[in-house]
């Protein structure tokens, strides 16, 4: 048998329909079952090589079969093993791949594939292949259909391209949502106001107490081309030369601080930082390019933990203790003394402490820091 041209097509627009809507890459796996009768198709997008995502799905499968599969049999299939090299693109027709005395001395076939549905016989093809990272659609025949192998190798390879394709915009759709719910889950997080912005000021992303800022309508809003501005002339102007520091200064610019005056708490201050992207976040597509802009009403708002002044500027345990003590108002002789330490290291500390942090005079150590207490919540959500 083989599939005529009309189905072909049906099932390569659905196809693409399901790169736009992952949604319905179940319905895309059912109907290419529903072209071989009798046969079991599998999507598999396996992830660091031993657990699989939430987009592969099954069709002609008995799903107690599956659940047994991922409990107890996973370990055992040699498959992926004489599927590793195989390049993106190219359909694999088991038959070519082992001699059928080699699957029967298999634990695999024995346990599992036979009691199944005494699966033999299989094409396969790989849409993705990269570092932790795999999908491919396999098609698993039994014995007694072992004619269909053929003419489903062919339906792999007629398909595979508009299948690659549509599963790459999958992909990169799955990675932007993902990469969208971290950075707003680690905004979450901050306890002050926080926008994440790219170049020229637009918003990429707010969280809760920034909502709250903008609908109080008095310090910041957001214009119709999604750039966050200041109310006041002053602040926004003081805010445009803090983003362009961010943004034009080549390797790590420091972070800019600034004072507004909110008609509600009185003065509050601004930090704009470069926005540093975890390599896993970039990995899944989340733009490199962003600053951070911390908005805090220091009468609500504590100072900020050492840990938060160690992640953000690399300050060691001494000299974040350092500069929190100086910033709480204490002279530098009570910090040392405080501190167990004498003066001249303590003074070699914070000249440390604010060149990590790009300041040059104490006044600006205060201002960054007091910035910084709108900071990151480690304690667990309620």
């Amino acid at each position: 048998m083989t599939v005529s041209t009309k189905a072909l097509l049906e099932t390569v627009d659905q196809i693409y329909q399901a790169g736009c809507d992952p949604l319905r890459w179940p319905e895309v796996v059912a109907n290419c079952q529903s072209l071989f009768p009798g046969t079991a198709f599998s999507l598999f997008i396996s992830l660091d090589g031993n657990r699989h995502d939430s987009r592969s799905t099954t069709a002609g499968w008995d799903p107690a079969a599956i659940r047994q599969y991922f409990a107890h049999f996973y370990k055992l299939n040699p498959f992926p093993e004489l599927l590793r090299c195989s390049p993106p693109g190219q359909v694999l027709r088991e038959s070519h791949l082992f001699r059928r005395e080699w699957l029967a001395r298999q634990p695999f076939y024995q346990e599992w594939l036979k009691p199944a549905g005494n699966y033999t016989h299989g094409a396969n093809l790989t849409l993705m292949r990269e570092p932790g990272y795999l999908s491919r659609l396999s098609i698993d025949i039994p014995q007694q259909l072992a004619h269909l192998e053929a003419p489903a190798a062919e339906f792999l390879l007629r398909a595979g391209s508009h299948l690659a394709r549509a599963f790459a915009s999958t992909s990169r759709l799955h990675a932007a949502r993902t990469a969208e719910t971290g950075l707003q889950g680690l905004l979450d997080r901050v306890s002050g106001a926080a926008f994440l912005v790219r170049i020229q000021r637009k918003v990429v992303a707010a969280n809760r107490r920034a909502v709250a800022l903008l609908e109080q309508h008095r310090l910041v809003r957001i214009s119709p081309a999604l750039e966050l501005m200041f109310l006041a002339h002053k602040a926004d102007e003081a805010f445009r030369q803090a983003t362009q520091g961010v943004f034009v200064r080549a390797e790590a610019p420091p972070p800019a601080s600034f004072m507004v005056t909110n008609g509600v708490s009185g003065r509050c201050p601004v930090l704009v930082l470069p926005f540093r992207i975890s390599r896993s976040l970039a990995t899944l597509g989340a733009d490199s390019g962003l600053a951070l802009v911390l908005i805090n009403d220091r009468r609500r708002a504590p100072n900020p933990p050492s840990e938060v002044l160690k992640s953000l500027y690399g300050l060691s345990h001494a000299e974040a203790n350092v500069v929190l003590s100086v910033t709480e108002g204490d002279s530098l002789q009570t910090t040392a003394d405080r501190l167990g330490i004498c003066r001249a290291t303590a003074r070699n500390q914070m000249a440390a402490a604010m060149a990590k942090l790009g300041v040059h005079r104490q006044a600006e150590l205060v201002g960054v820091v007091a910035a910084l207490a709108p900071r990151l919540d480690l304690e667990p959500d309620e």
